[in-house]
């Protein structure tokens, strides 16, 4: 089976997302978002074309910085 950019694209979407996930289960981190004394981001670097794209909740998406 044959990769394209776009599948390693979005499985690299996937990966930073479970691992916001993964950062907000640990308690120290949980109670800081819970009091909105930390917040979490998830970024990505896209190599090829140089673009860092920001993940967007409220659209569900990687937007351009």
């Amino acid at each position: 089976m044959e990769t394209t950019t776009g599948d390693l694209t979005v499985a690299g979407h996937w990966h930073v997302l479970k691992q916001i996930d993964m950062l907000s289960d640990y308690p120290c981190v949980a109670a800081r978002l819970v009091d909105r004394t930390l917040r979490l981001h998830a970024w990505f670097h896209e190599v090829d074309t140089g673009a860092t794209l920001a993940h967007d909740a409220h659209v569900n998406a990687f937007l351009p910085l």
